[in-house]
């Protein structure tokens, strides 16, 4: 089962210098990256920048009292062109979410799934912005502090299956470019949604305390963790930052 969490413990001199893109804004590495926490985000109009914006889209149900806010954390890639919230999003607000790993609850357990020859993945998702431009009004992106953004997941390929029913989409390194091209034909973009991600993963055990703390610390990860998948090999520092190795 996936888990509404993520990872991107790693520092910035890292995250630039693993995505060829620069921070424009303070960043503070989230090895818990949480709904409604600021994040980093790669956006169209600049890929080789790296933006923050807010994990969650805020969704209003009008209710026979009252209206309910809730937020939305993530959509599903099947039917996306054909769900009327999403077909206009995933044309021309598409967006990368930079990440080590992500989180999923598998027999009980709960593991930190990562990819050791690749420390820094990039998600796929799309945004939209909380302020409403004025009509003439040009505004540049850090004109807009209230970028949002959800998560795209799909069915796992066989390798994840094992652990987890879904997983989220994840973009390769050669494909970042091409996804957040909005001038690419559909066709291409929903390709790039179905492919299979060739890079050996592992999981590492956690606690399911470490998801209430603000700083994780050695005892929330189990060394002697079951192999999932790649050969066994505890997280490096660039995937768990400063919160095991300090």
């Amino acid at each position: 089962m996936l888990l509404p969490y993520y990872s991107i413990g790693s520092s910035a001199d890292k995250i630039e210098k693993e995505l060829i893109a620069e921070f424009k804004q303070h960043f503070k590495p989230a090895y818990i990256s949480k709904p409604n926490m600021y994040l980093p985000i790669i956006l169209p109009e600049s890929i080789d920048k790296i933006f923050h914006g807010y994990w969650g889209i805020n969704n209003t149900k009008e209710g026979m009292n009252n209206a309910k806010k809730t937020s939305i954390i993530w959509v599903r890639k099947e039917g996306i062109l054909k769900n009327r919230n999403t077909r206009a999003p995933i044309r021309n607000q598409r967006c990368l979410i930079p990440s080590n790993g992500f989180f999923v609850k598998h027999e009980e357990k709960y593991f930190f799934i990562y990819f050791p020859k690749e420390p820094v993945i990039t998600l796929a998702g799309i945004y939209q912005f909380d302020q409403v431009r004025r009509k003439n009004e040009t505004l540049t992106l850090l004109d807009h502090p209230d970028i949002r953004f959800i998560l795209l997941t799909k069915s796992s390929s066989p390798r994840f299956s094992k652990i987890t029913s879904r997983m989220p989409v994840i973009i390769s390194r050669g494909s970042r470019r091409k996804f957040l091209n909005l001038k690419k034909p559909m066709m291409d973009i929903t390709h790039l949604l179905q492919r299979e991600i060739n890079l050996d993963f592992n999981g590492i055990e956690v606690s399911p305390e470490l998801f209430m703390k603000k700083s994780p610390g050695k005892p929330d990860f189990h060394r002697k963790t079951l192999k999932l998948y790649a050969v066994q090999k505890f997280p490096q520092k660039e995937i768990l930052g400063s919160l095991y190795y300090h």
